[in-house]
């Protein structure tokens, strides 16, 4: 399981401004063992995202949940 300070990383890189940073991240977020509203919020905000790859890993990370 993830823990709190890795949690809190992947959201912050999630909104890096590298794309590929971005995309790594929300990767990690959508492949945590972990259902959380911060969780949640951050997918729903990569959802948005202008490149296409990461807003494709968000959805594809909401669908699960």
């Amino acid at each position: 399981m993830a823990t709190q300070a890795a949690t809190a990383a992947l959201r912050t890189l999630s909104a890096d401004i590298d794309d590929d940073v971005r995309d790594w991240a929300t990767f990690g977020l959508g492949h945590l063992d972990l259902d959380t509203p911060e969780v949640r919020d951050a997918l729903l905000q990569c959802a948005g995202d202008p490149d296409d790859v990461t807003a494709g890993e968000a959805v594809r990370a909401l669908a699960v949940r």
